[in-house]
């Protein structure tokens, strides 16, 4: 008899409680109309929005997505990611400023690339040399010999030439 009198009173906790939530949505499976007391039956209800919710989740996304995909120059954090990328451009071109070489230093090193295929190409026959008088205007002098005799000078002017 108890359990019947405390059942009875959960049932009428529970009318209460429904009643003090009253609304009333469409299904947007079958367009029907819900009130609370469609919530305690086992109609499907909760299934179908739990569905009908996650497929509307699911194409926000999507659109949102494609948004940020096609305007992806207007977020902040892609303009901030520009703008460091730009600072370390103009870095890097300081740096290859600050690292050319002089006209100096190049037709040095071009003289010396240029004597070092001379004595690659007349190995032990011709005596070549650097010359580095300062009133002459040549680079290297290359004296070529046959049977120990001296019978002609080359003299070579170097020069930095961009072409």
């Amino acid at each position: 008899m108890s359990d019947l009198i405390t059942n009875q009173v959960e049932n009428k906790e529970i009318e209460k409680t429904i009643t003090t939530f009253n609304f009333t949505l469409t299904c947007p499976h079958c367009q029907t109309t819900l009130t609370p007391n469609d919530f305690d039956s086992n109609h499907f209800t909760i299934a179908h929005l739990q569905s009908y919710f996650s497929q509307k989740e699911s194409e926000y996304k999507t659109l949102l997505r494609q948004q940020l995909e096609l305007e992806i120059t207007s977020l902040p954090a892609y303009q901030t990611l520009q703008k460091e990328n730009q600072e370390l451009k103009l870095i890097v071109e300081g740096y290859k400023l600050g690292t050319t070489k002089s006209s100096k230093t190049k037709g040095e090193e071009l003289e010396k690339y240029a004597v070092e295929k001379l004595q690659e190409v007349y190995n032990g026959t011709d005596t070549i040399t650097k010359i580095t008088h300062v009133g002459t205007k040549a680079d290297i002098s290359q004296i070529i010999q046959q049977n120990q005799q001296t019978i002609g000078t080359i003299i070579y002017e170097v020069k930095n030439d961009p072409k």
